[in-house]
């Protein structure tokens, strides 16, 4: 199977890996040996398909949440790709309107929650598992600079988010307080596309200028 545009990435509970095929419209879920289990969904704009799907993240409760670009919601499926939800647009309860949300983290927390990053925005904003709105996070004004967010990851132990900034090939770190914890330059040379964040309060950086994997720990 070939891939088109991949998007986004994550590992379930029973550790399969869910990849959004953002250029066919569609999520592939692959074994812990890369073999493809099944594919699911199509183009369009009804009930359970894809326009351009962005990141992607797993939840305790055993769903998958999508970030849809195009589509300009977030949808949710089953472990099986069943169709469960949507919110965003015109979606009422979501209380704020998503415009091409381009990325998604879960939070981990007791009561769960996940956090979208919207193109075009300084902010982030926290939802529950159903949809319901329930803070912001303004990076522009954390940091006092323009900003091109492009990725975000959360540390599900310590609720620390970690923000990938394109204009500034850098990463912006917020603590559980929403304080700015840190601004991680990346080295000269180097380009950051992607990012995630493991438990400990550290983070992995994909450079695409050399092709290779950085790690930073927390300081």
């Amino acid at each position: 199977m070939e891939f088109d545009d991949p998007s986004g990435l994550t590992e379930d509970r029973m550790e399969r890996l869910w990849v959004s095929d953002a250029g066919n419209d569609r999520m592939v879920v692959l074994d812990s040996g890369g073999a493809v289990i099944a594919t699911f969904s199509e183009r369009g704009r009804r009930e359970g398909e894809l326009k351009n799907p962005g990141g992607l993240a797993d939840s305790t409760n055993g769903r998958l949440y999508v970030a849809d670009r195009d589509n300009e919601r977030v949808q949710v499926f089953s472990n099986r790709g069943i169709f469960l939800d949507e919110w965003g647009k015109r979606s009422v309860k979501s209380k704020r309107l998503i415009k091409r949300p381009i990325d998604i983290a879960f939070t981990g927390d007791d009561r769960g929650s996940v956090w979208v990053l919207q193109s075009g925005r300084d902010t982030l904003d926290r939802f529950t598992l159903d949809g319901g709105w329930e803070e912001s996070v303004d990076l522009k004004e954390l940091t006092g600079d323009t900003l091109e967010l492009a990725g975000i990851s959360c540390d599900r132990r310590f609720g620390w988010l970690f923000v990938l900034d394109k204009k500034g090939n850098r990463v912006i770190v917020v603590n559980s307080r929403r304080e700015l914890a840190s601004k991680i330059e990346m080295p000269e040379g180097s380009k950051a596309t992607c990012l995630v964040a493991d438990e400990k309060r550290g983070v992995y950086v994909g450079d695409s200028a050399n092709s290779r994997i950085l790690y930073f720990a927390k300081r």
